[in-house]
């Protein structure tokens, strides 16, 4: 491979430096000559492999720091070129290193690196084929694409088919990233993409009927369908409208997804009617078909169109997916299998957030499809039915519970009698998705028999998970029906009281918690008259339960943050007396430290408990539940100033002292917009209180510019305009404010308007200039749309202190730069 030209810019080097960086160039040469002797003299296939991961880090750390590694360029091509007995080993392992290092080879003649791939992807051993796309895969995500991308993509795409089955998932996954970041190298090979990956799942009906007989797979061909799942759905995502273009691509997609929804046999449903529910068990097969299809529906956009007349027309693929789902869902829900009465209830369900626009025209053949469904014999049918139902009631932005309600809710409250365990619980389930969308005056008329159906739950059922379900069910409906909900509390509360009081063994601390948690929306939901009788017995049983001694895993904790907050929330000023009981949890967990984890290759940890970011090369994890406890302490803290008004101000100087510093708590987003709802309050706390004083008001506001003055995430501008504006507006205006405040803040309002109307503009220019994914133009709406709220954010604040100022004529420029988006079909 020739030299890199004369004159090739290198990586920067303003990486700190290490003791790598501090080597001499004679004990480099060694080090490096060290590593490639040991990999050449090493037969363990696992070790081989670490030492070039090390090879590979050693060349990034070089690449950055500004060391090239010009010897093991030479010995990369040397080593692509072995056809000895060994020469299997060394080429996978030349290809391995630019796998991991592309970079190495960034500034090197295109066509040699290519001649280079093209060997790799040509070898006659699968192993050397399959590490020399993933480095070819590797090169072509380099920032700056080569000349020739496409023919290399072209030899990637023709080396899949020789993949023997058990390589073939891997060679599939190193593709999936491709159609996020290169999803246009793909366009001229999707048709012939769609019919490779299609041969995986086998013939289907030509038209539509009920699906053919059960897959049967083995490890190999399940991992490659997932992997050709996910390919063909991630390209339907990045590259909508060339999809589309392709004849049959939706419409065989949605084939493959429903046959495998209805066709998979699952070992753990034999026993499913007996069997509590598992945390893990969404994690099965024919999930990733259900995702699809949601996927699909809302990448690939919903035009108006009527589902019974496009069933009698063939579907090609510049239908859309409504449609082409609907002319297998009736027939589905006809068949006597109940799989596949199954999948047909839970494919409609996937459709709802993408298809809203075509099922809100449909809603009652829907609602009558569903309907019909929880009268199968088949308890999974019922489940999947209370699964559809409470999908649609939260996608449909409450549609069916305006039109329909007149049927759900019978049918939902008849469920929470169902014989199964697991019906009746997700009957209550659904409950919460149908109540997050209906008026009150609508759920009236049920709620006796619901709130009789949800208590008969709790009372008399020995299934744990299902009591805990209709206390979370019961708090939900006493929320949506507020004051309406008075009529049952002298029969529910003693329920719940009970349960606070004896459900003391381990094995209830979720159910105990719970009840405390529908307990205390209870006592929002009716309110400071009816609930003040009750109130120092059910604080008292709060007191005792924050007495009794916690493991760290015990739920009570987190709850009887929240409920002390609710019952603030009830008696506000009245609730003083209970504060010194409250406050010291509350102020405990607020004041709460992040616990950050370095992780290393090979550490056992339970990852799902932490964030992981990466960080110069390393693994960070942050627990995840602490930073919960803090943002949830925050909020609480913010609800009491703002309820309790002058009789929070014993708490005021603690809580002024960790909300300001959460104004920059970079590791949690819902603590710092919970620190820019509590500022306010707290002003106006110290201000009813006469505790304010010149210098607590610029505590307060000199951080809070700054926080403006270095904050990119146009959402997070929102809260900090809004509590500047609150704030002045509360103190009765901009004479509270230190006049150097007041310019910082416009200085820092100036360039952000400066960098908003930047960014605008370049996006604007992108657009006119590049082909934008769909799911990329999506992004962008979002994005402008939070800048817009964020401009009328910083108008009010500005309008606070001058109404005729400048600026606001810039705010008005700016947000004409907006981008007028059109769909692809216009």
């Amino acid at each position: 491979m020739p030299p890199p030209p004369a004159g090739a810019p290198s990586t920067s080097h303003t990486q700190p430096r290490t003791v790598y960086s501090n080597l001499s160039q004679p004990a480099l040469s060694m080090f490096q000559f060290t590593l490639l002797h040991a990999l050449d003299a090493e037969p363990i296939p696992a070790c081989r492999r670490k030492l070039v991961s090390t090879i590979a880090s050693v060349v990034q750390h070089g690449l950055d720091v500004g060391r090239h590694w010009s010897e093991l360029v030479k010995w990369l091509h040397d080593s692509a070129q072995r056809t000895d007995a060994a020469g299997v080993e060394k080429r996978r392992d030349a290809y391995g290193v630019l796998a991991e290092v592309p970079a190495l080879v960034s500034d090197f003649d295109e066509n040699a690196v290519g001649a280079l791939l093209e060997k790799g992807l040509k070898d006659t051993d699968v192993d050397v084929r399959l590490i020399a796309l993933e480095a070819t895969v590797a090169y072509l995500s380099l920032p700056t694409l080569p000349g020739t991308a496409p023919a290399l993509f072209a030899l990637c795409l023709n080396a899949l088919p020789s993949m023997p089955k058990d390589h073939l998932p891997s060679a599939l996954q190193a593709l999936i990233p491709f159609t996020n970041s290169r999803p246009k190298l793909f366009t001229p090979h999707l048709a012939q993409l769609l019919s490779f990956l299609l041969s995986f799942f086998g013939p289907g009906p030509t038209t539509p009927t009920p699906m053919n007989p059960t897959l049967m797979l083995d490890d190999d061909r399940e991992q490659a369908q997932t992997a050709g799942l996910e390919l063909l759905v991630s390209l339907s995502e990045s590259a909508a409208t060339q999809c589309k273009k392709v004849p049959g691509w939706t419409a065989s997609i949605l084939r493959i997804c429903m046959e495998g929804m209805a066709g998979e046999e699952l070992e753990e449903w034999d026993e499913w009617d007996t069997s509590e529910p598992q945390d893990d068990e969404d994690h099965t097969y024919p999930l990733a078909f259900e995702q699809a299809i949601d996927r699909l529906a809302i990448s690939l956009g919903m035009e108006p169109m009527r589902i019974y007349a496009e069933r009698t027309h063939p579907a090609t693929g510049g239908k859309t997916v409504v449609p082409l789902t609907f002319q297998y869902v009736p027939q589905m829900l006809q068949s006597s299998d109940w799989k596949q009465r199954h999948a047909g209830l839970m494919a409609m369900a996937s459709l709802g957030e993408g298809g809203a626009a075509v099922l809100t025209h449909e809603l009652t053949p829907i609602v009558n499809f569903i309907a019909r469904a929880f009268g199968d014999p088949e308890g999974r049918v019922r489940f999947a039915a209370c699964q559809c139902l409470g999908q649609l009631c939260t996608d449909l932005d409450g549609a069916i519970q305006q039109e329909h309600h007149a049927i759900i809710l019978p049918i939902l409250v008849r469920a929470l009698r169902d014989p199964i365990p697991r019906v009746h619980a997700h009957a209550a389930s659904a409950m919460i998705n149908f109540c997050e969308g209906v008026p009150k005056a609508i759920l009236g008329p049920y709620l006796p028999e619901l709130v009789t159906g949800l208590v008969t739950l709790l009372n008399d059922n020995t299934q744990r998970y299902v009591q805990e379900q209709a206390l979370t069910t019961l708090a939900m409906v006493a929320d949506a029906s507020e004051e309406l909900f008075s009529q049952f509390y002298t029969s529910v509360m003693p329920v719940l009281v009970h349960v606070m009081q004896n459900a003391k063994a381990a094995e209830y601390r979720l159910l105990r918690a719970k009840a405390m948690e529908c307990a205390g929306l209870i006592a929002v939901a009716v309110g400071k008259e009816r609930f003040t009788p009750d109130a120092n017995q059910f604080c008292e049983i709060l007191v005792n339960m924050q007495n009794e001694p916690h493991d760290d895993d015990d739920p009570a904790v987190q709850y009887l943050m929240g409920t002390w907050s609710k019952v603030a929330q009830t008696l506000g000023e009245d609730f003083a007396p209970y504060l010194p009981y409250a406050m010291p949890t509350l102020l405990h967990s607020a004041a709460l430290k992040p616990e950050i984890t370095v992780f290393h290759d090979g550490d056992k940890a339970d990852f799902d408990a932490y964030s992981i970011v990466e960080l110069g090369g390393q693994e960070i994890g942050i627990k995840t539940a602490l930073l919960e406890e803090k943002c949830t302490a925050f909020e609480n803290l913010a609800i009491y100033a703002a309820k309790l008004g002058p009789k929070f101000s014993p708490y005021l100087q603690q809580s002024l002292e960790l909300a300001i510093p959460g104004l920059s708590f970079v590791l949690h987003e819902g603590v710092r917009e919970a620190a820019t709802m509590m500022l306010p309050q707290l002003l106006l706390c110290a201000q009813q209180s006469s505790l304010l004083t010149n210098q607590m008001v610029q505590g307060v506001f000199q951080p809070l510019v700054k926080a403006m003055q270095i904050e990119s995430d146009p959402g997070y501008l929102q809260s900090l305009y809004a509590c500047f504006a609150h704030s002045i507006k509360l103190l009765g205006g901009p004479g509270a404010v230190d006049p150097a405040v007041i310019k910082a803040f416009f200085d820092a309002t100036q360039n952000q308007l400066h960098d908003l109307g930047d960014r605008r503009r370049i996006r604007e220019q992108r657009v006119k200039t590049e082909n934008i994914p769909a799911d990329e133009q999506f992004d962008l709406e979002l994005i402008e749309e939070s800048e817009d709220t964020a401009l009328t954010c910083m108008a009010t604040a500005i309008q606070q202190i001058d109404p005729s100022h400048q600026l606001l004529v810039v705010i008005s420029h700016i947000r004409d730069l907006a981008i007028a988006w059109t769909s692809d079909d216009e």
